[in-house]
């Protein structure tokens, strides 16, 4: 900030603009992103000094008091101000050092610094801004999702998650980095594959890795803990989700800004909680955190440090600590937001790309005075990039363009106007014959009626009949009018599925139907208490049909062969509940309801459903199908509808969105925010500890299962001698296939799904 800068930021810049016309430009500095150590730094205070946050004066023991009353009025009240009160304590330090003598950190200098943890310091925008301007430099620092959250909260709270997990066996650990590797991708970059991980290890993660995690965590985690410890965990990662996608969220209105604050209140109390009833688990350090310790002591060793009495060899006990600057700067995201704007305005993620590059150039090096050779590199690509660029100016053409190819770029389909609801290549060299169909499969249940339930589902495409979910019979006179051309049916690979998102952009997803996880939509539902209805697409098809011999013009019409799913009627899962929602394949009967045909232009867009784990598979859904299987073990008895697996989903959910205004069913809406209105009065936290407290000590049964069986070992280990120590009042678990409790009422029977 030079003399230069500060006349400007006074008088301003004229400035000829784009457009030709000439204008005076004042410069001003809105906001700084950075992460806490760089806050620190610019704030001029103590890295987790007495009074931590470079916000406002919280002491260091209120931390954990995150959406209380107090910590809210502390935000307030005691803001931090560059007012002359500050200045006047800063001056008066560096006094006593720099003039008369002191060391830094005596006792006559902390006497003025130690209350509000500041450092003898004088900073460069008080020093230039803040008399002549009035310019506070407190306010310009903004929240951190990324190192605050994902980085910092959630990241503290999975890894004592499995520090939980290996308290209760490595079979335990096994079963939960199997769970993860079972769920499919989703978006084009919105869930990453698990399937080549262990989760457990999180090695080479990055935030996306855990925003990932935190998604898709809720399913994989049930069952595993002892009651009631799963329930309350399980409540605390859906909190977590929650706050993270209203947080997250690149639009706001009052509305959901009002139910972010009331997020944050329930969070802080599941986080309380959280470290109360875990500190009755035997944890210890991961097998990570004990090698990465065992390193830096040997590291120490080898450079004649002394070694700490707590960094001996074996695995130390750890506790969950709330006492962490990142947990109480939640409670300033609302403030933040309403101020500054949305998150992404101010996030370091664009900045924290660049360790990409320095990445890259870190593995051509030989790992050794790694510093030097990447800079070297750099320099190195820096002067081929601007010799290839001065050659370029002469006319001549050098370097190799990279292109680079997605998998959504190998899909047959062509580019097309956004405003399309849907899309379906309009040729395709794959054709199915319908007779054929029918009379080589006759005993496959998915096919029974398929020819006539597709001619009422035609016919009333023809006469405009609305989206009820059901198929009107017609009657055999009525189909046999409608004449199908060749009686071929043409398929096809991939849907594109445009759809308006909440903030009011258009986006786009592809549905597959090789691929499970990307072959699910959701549909407004006609009737019900839940708001859409949910399908897995079996294959997208088109159809020339002549309507009747007195219109013989073949007219093309897309569908999609579906199998439907429906809600788990024993199973509350809503915001009030603090649960996501079940529901599972609709059972094959007599009839047809569990297959079906659907418009594709009544699809609003596709789904992500997570498997419910912690219920297994069955095969007595569909019998005898060698083809439309969840896997080789049978379907999944349940699914859970990932309400977070992006922001446009949980904005459809609640019903706030600006984008979704006309598409949403407002009762519906309406009572999504009034749930989580009241969901931080509505926490359930005193009555778990309550419970735990009431239990027996050392009481570790786990929550409706009496085994912990790898699935994709429960074949391999019929007959098996193998067994699991388990800790529950004394009884050995063996092997056996995991059981669902018929009187537990979280697990519905299988045939009672709503449709």
């Amino acid at each position: 900030m030079d003399d230069e800068f500060l006349h400007a930021y006074q008088h301003g810049i004229v400035v000829k603009c784009g457009d030709g016309v000439t204008r005076r430009l004042f410069p001003r500095i809105f906001t700084y992103s950075a992460d806490y150590p760089e806050k620190v730094l610019i704030a001029t205070i103590r890295n987790l000094g007495n009074c931590p946050c470079p916000l406002c004066l919280v002491q260091r023991d209120n931390i954990y008091l995150l959406g209380t009353a107090q910590d809210q009025q502390t935000r307030t009240e005691a803001a931090r101000k560059d007012d002359v009160d500050r200045r006047r304590q800063v001056d008066l330090a560096r006094d006593i050092i720099y003039k008369q003598g002191y060391a830094p950190g005596n006792e006559h200098s902390e006497h003025f610094l130690k209350r509000d943890s500041l450092v003898a310091t004088e900073n460069a925008f008080s020093a230039k801004l803040s008399e002549t301007f009035e310019f506070n430099y407190f306010e310009m620092l903004v929240v951190d999702l990324l190192h605050e959250f994902e980085l910092g909260v959630w990241k503290a709270v999975f890894i004592h998650i499995v520090r939980l997990l290996h308290s209760l066996g490595q079979t335990v650990v096994d079963r939960f980095n199997e769970r993860f590797r079972k769920i499919g991708n989703f978006g084009r970059a919105t869930i990453r594959s698990f399937a080549f991980m262990n989760v457990t290890d999180m090695k080479n993660w990055a935030a996306r890795t855990y925003e990932d995690c935190l998604q898709c965590c809720y399913s994989c985690l049930e069952g595993l803990l002892p009651e009631p410890e799963n329930t309350a965990v399980l409540r605390l990662v859906y909190v977590l989700c929650l706050w993270h996608g209203l947080a997250k969220c690149r639009q706001h209105t009052d509305v959901s800004l009002k139910l972010l604050e009331a997020t944050t209140e329930r969070l802080g109390d599941e986080l309380r909680a959280f470290d109360t009833y875990t500190a009755t688990f035997d944890t210890c350090e991961t097998p990570k955190e004990a090698a990465a310790r065992e390193r830096r002591t040997a590291a120490n060793v080898r450079k004649g440090k002394a070694v700490k009495r707590n960094d001996q060899s074996g695995r130390h006990r750890k506790r969950f600590s709330l006492r962490t600057v990142k947990v109480h700067l939640l409670g300033h995201y609302v403030p933040m937001i309403r101020r500054f704007g949305s998150t992404d305005s101010y996030s370091t993620q664009v900045g924290e790309l660049e360790h990409r590059n320095v990445k890259t150039f870190y593995r051509r090096t030989n790992k050794q005075d790694y510093v030097k050779q990447t800079t070297r590199l750099q320099r190195r690509q820096e002067r081929i990039l601007q010799i290839t660029e001065n050659v370029r100016k002469l006319g001549v053409t050098v370097g190799n363009t990279m292109k680079i190819i997605e998998r959504i770029e190998s899909t047959p389909l062509p580019p097309t106007q956004p405003s399309l609801r849907f899309q379906i290549a309009e040729t395709s060299k794959h054709w199915i014959h319908l007779g054929d169909l029918v009379r080589e499969n006759a005993a496959e249940p998915a096919l029974q009626d398929f020819l006539a339930n597709l001619k009422n589902h035609i016919i009333g495409r023809l006469r405009n009949r609305p989206f009820d979910g059901e198929e009107t019979d017609f009657g055999r006179d009525e189909r046999d009018r409608l004449v199908i051309k060749d009686n071929i049916i043409h398929q096809h690979a991939y849907l594109r599925i445009n759809y308006t998102t909440y903030d009011v952009r258009r986006d786009q997803d592809i549905i597959n139907p090789r691929v499970p996880s990307r072959s699910f939509v959701m549909v407004p539902a006609a009737a019900g208490d839940h708001p859409y209805w949910y399908a897995r697409v079996l294959g997208i098809y088109d159809i020339q049909v002549s309507p009747s011999s007195q219109n013989p013009a073949p007219v093309r019409l897309n569908f999609l062969w579906v199998r439907w799913l429906g809600e788990d009627p024993n199973h509350q899962g809503d915001f009030e509940s603090v649960a996501l929602p079940r529901v599972g394949y609709v059972r094959f009967g007599t009839g047809s309801e569990a297959f079906g045909f659907l418009d594709p232009s009544v699809i609003i867009r596709g789904c992500h459903l997570v498997p419910a784990f912690r219920f297994g598979y069955t095969k007595s859904l569909l019998p005898a199908s060698d083809f439309y299987d969840d896997l080789e073990h049978g379907d999944f008895v349940n699914y859970y509808v990932n309400q977070f697996v992006d922001r446009d989903m949980l904005m459809r959910f609640i019903g706030c969105g600006v984008g979704h205004v006309g598409m949403v069913d407002e009762t519906s809406a309406r009572t999504a925010v009034e749930q989580l209105l009241a969901i931080a009065s509505s926490s359930r936290t005193a009555e778990t500890l309550e419970a735990i407290q009431s239990c027996p000590n050392g009481r570790r049964q786990l929550a409706g299962d009496d085994d912990i069986v790898l699935e994709s070992e429960e074949e391999d280990l019929e007959g098996s001698d193998q067994e699991v120590e388990m800790e529950a009042e004394g009884v050995m678990s063996g092997n056996d296939e995991m059981e669902i409790d018929e009187d537990d009422g979280d697990s519905g029977s299988l045939n009672d799904y709503e449709y």
